[in-house]
């Protein structure tokens, strides 16, 4: 691969693997603004299980590595110029992570590192910034293994972060007994509870915060749920305004089903269907400790972070 300077560049990419699934970003920089040419997404699950043992499972890493080479076909069609790859909470948190993070940056052939939650907030607030220069107070992004929360400030290079370790598959495997079953409320209050134990307030968080973002699968998921998706669109979840009384009413519409009834729901992927509830009921315990009656969205995070990373040189 010839490596241009970040000048010249046309054309990057930008690999998330995270611990539900993988994801690519190929896309152009254009007035400053950056153009997204195509988006994949793959369920692998690498965190199955880590909570439990510390270890990523050889069926999760051999998924992994299925994807990343799929991914790489991909990149190397489409003539990139660079390509950038965060590893975040499972690769961080399990005991081959660093082994893992060499050979999956071999099948990709870029720059792969595995991303501290600092890094990983720092991203996820720039993907989320980088729409149209938008004003943005916070951010959460709740991921399968970790929930980062962001509070913003005026310089991109200072902010206040909160990682903790849990997250839509975390928590679905330590407090959900039967997540293909109807799920109890019980559970979810748990949830919350769980939440809300691990987010620690710093001196200025209970500041007036106007403009609350959430990134990330669980949260532009139940987006497309709200409006009833046939087909994700990420024009149509940007921006939109999500409020705490219709997450609560998808949450427990969602927890009293089954997954093969909870698969049928629109907005809703298959795959997703059981870590679905979780990740919404750690959104619900967010807003209730922040005290914040609704959020608006972004479908854009860490791949556009990356991306910005990438063409602003800071690589």
């Amino acid at each position: 691969m010839i490596l241009k300077t970040n000048s010249t560049l046309r054309r990057a990419a930008a690999v998330d693997i995270g611990s539900n699934s993988c994801r690519l970003l190929i896309g152009q920089k254009q007035e400053n603004e950056i153009v997204r040419e195509r988006y994949e997404m793959e369920t692998t699950r690498l965190a199955e299980g880590v909570d439990r043992t510390g270890r990523i499972k050889a069926e999760a890493a051999g998924r992994t590595r299925a994807v990343l080479r799929r991914f790489a076909e991909i990149i190397s069609e489409a003539q990139v110029e660079r390509v950038m790859a965060a590893g975040t909470s499972a690769l961080r948190r399990a005991e081959r992570g660093e082994k893992l993070r060499r050979e999956f940056a071999d099948i990709l052939g870029g720059s792969l590192r595995i991303v501290s939650g600092r890094d990983e907030a720092r991203l996820v607030l720039a993907g989320v910034k980088s729409y149209r220069g938008r004003k943005v107070d916070a951010v959460i992004d709740i991921g399968g293994g970790s929930t980062e929360l962001i509070f913003s400030s005026l310089s991109p290079d200072k902010f206040e972060y909160f990682s903790f370790e849990l997250g839509a598959v975390s928590m679905t495997e330590n407090l959900i007994s039967d997540p293909a079953a109807a799920i109890d409320r019980s559970a979810l209050a748990e949830i919350k509870k769980e939440t809300a134990a691990r987010i620690k307030k710093s001196e200025n968080s209970s500041r007036n915060i106007l403009d609350f973002y959430g990134a990330g699968g669980t949260i532009t998921t139940l987006a497309a749920i709200s409006q009833k998706m046939g087909e994700y669109r990420p024009e149509k979840v940007e921006e939109y305004e999500l409020d705490s009384s219709e997450l609560e009413k998808i949450t427990f519409e969602l927890a009293s089903r089954p997954i093969a009834e909870r698969k049928k729901v629109p907005g809703l992927k298959p795959e997703r269907a059981d870590i679905i509830v979780a990740g919404a009921a750690i959104l619900t315990g967010v807003l209730d400790e922040l005290e914040l009656s609704g959020l608006k969205v972004s479908d854009r995070g860490i791949l556009f972070g990356l991306l910005e990373q990438v063409f602003s040189g800071r690589v």
